[in-house]
C-alpha cells in the first residue's frame, strides 16, 4: 500500500504579471507535508509566504509545478479543490463572525456536521466550554479563538495559518494550534516573519522564492 504525504508540492513556481513585467514570487518549491507534523516557515515580508499558503489551500493555482493532496492533484481540477477544501483549513488573519450570535450559537450552528465535540474544540481554542457571551461583546483575540474553535470542528487533516497578519488582522493563537496538533493529530503549517519555536517542529526559511533549512539550530520553547 502506497503511503502519500498529505500535501506534496513539486517544482512549484508562482509569478504575477504587472503590465509588461513578470514578477516571480516562488521559484521551484519542493515540499512534503507529513501527517501529524508541525512545520514553521519563516520569511520576510514579500518573500511569498501568502502565495505559498494560498497554493497549499487550493485557493490559488500555481503558475507551474504540481500540488497533490494524498496523491491526487489539487491545482488542475475542480474535483481536487473540492476535496482539499473539506480536509485542509486555512486560518486567515482576516475573518468574520456573525455578531448577532452568541459563542455557543456560532459553534453549534444548525446543519454544521462536527467531527470534534464542540466542547473539546472550544477547550483547544482556549475558550471555556460553557462560555456563551455575545460575539459583539468579544475583543478581537477572543473572536479569533471562536473562529479557531469552529475550524477545529471538522477535524481537518491539515491546518494552514498565517502568523504574520496585517495590522487589521489577528493571528491565530499559537497555543491552540499546538494543542490541535497534539490532541487531534492535525498537521499544522504556519508562516511567520519572526522566529517562532515550537517543540518538535520542523523549521524552514523562505527567501528569494526558495525554501531552505535555517542557518542555525533554534531552541524549542
Amino acid at each position: 500500500m502506497t503511503v502519500y504525504p498529505l500535501l506534496s508540492l513539486k517544482s512549484v513556481e508562482q509569478f504575477y504579471t504587472m503590465g509588461a513585467e513578470r514578477v516571480g514570487v516562488l521559484n521551484g518549491i519542493d515540499l512534503d507535508i507529513i501527517e501529524g507534523e508541525f512545520l514553521v516557515i519563516q520569511g520576510p515580508a514579500g518573500s511569498g509566504k501568502s502565495a505559498l499558503l494560498n497554493i497549499m489551500a487550493g485557493i490559488e493555482e500555481s503558475s507551474s509545478g504540481s500540488v497533490d493532496f494524498m496523491g491526487s492533484p489539487v491545482n488542475k481540477a475542480d474535483v481536487g479543490k473540492t476535496v482539499i477544501s473539506s480536509l485542509v483549513t486555512f486560518l486567515s488573519p482576516v475573518f468574520s463572525l456573525d455578531v448577532t450570535l452568541t459563542i455557543q450559537e456560532a459553534i453549534r450552528q444548525p446543519g454544521m456536521v462536527a467531527q470534534v465535540d464542540p466542547e473539546l474544540a472550544m477547550e483547544l481554542a482556549g475558550l471555556r466550554a460553557l462560555d456563551n457571551r455575545p460575539i459583539k461583546e468579544l475583543d478581537h483575540e477572543t473572536r479569533r479563538r471562536v473562529g479557531t474553535a469552529i475550524a477545529f470542528l471538522s477535524r481537518p487533516r491539515v491546518i494552514l495559518a498565517d502568523m504574520s497578519p496585517p495590522p487589521w488582522g489577528v493571528a491565530p493563537p499559537l497555543d491552540s494550534l499546538e494543542d490541535a496538533n497534539e490532541e487531534l493529530g492535525c498537521a499544522v503549517v504556519i508562516t511567520t516573519t519572526v522566529e517562532i519555536s515550537v517543540a518538535g517542529s520542523r523549521q524552514l526559511e523562505l527567501a528569494n522564492g526558495r525554501l531552505k533549512s535555517p542557518r542555525k539550530n533554534r531552541l524549542a520553547l
